[in-house]
């Protein structure tokens, strides 16, 4: 069985798959309650990479693009970063696993 820590918020992709995001994680449960991680090792201090490498702290917000793109809040990093799905040749969408990159980033005033 798979344990929930501090989930935020819920929302659908377009395959029906349900996205939560944790403190320190995202999560996905497919429509037939299969529970996988997408990205977070569940460190604090961010970190690009790929999937399980990506590092996030307290993520209280998170939005999906039509094409299943997410767009999180990296709020204790005071950071918005996006994970895109990977594509095939044929420009299928399938699992993530690209890098969480930066869109935005707070900088702390001096």
């Amino acid at each position: 069985r798979a344990k929930f820590f501090h989930p935020h918020d819920l929302a659908f992709d377009p395959w029906k798959n349900l996205i939560m995001t944790q403190d320190y994680a995202i999560r996905m449960i497919s429509p037939s309650g299969i529970v996988s991680t997408i990205a977070g090792d569940g460190g604090g201090y961010p970190r690009d990479g790929p999937g399980l490498a990506a590092r996030f702290q307290m993520i209280y917000g998170l939005a999906i693009s039509p094409n299943g793109d997410l767009v999180v809040a990296d709020t204790f990093n005071n950071k918005i970063r996006l994970i895109q799905r990977n594509l095939d040749e044929d420009g299928n969408h399938h699992p993530f696993g690209d890098e969480a990159d930066y869109l935005f980033q707070q900088k702390p005033k001096l």
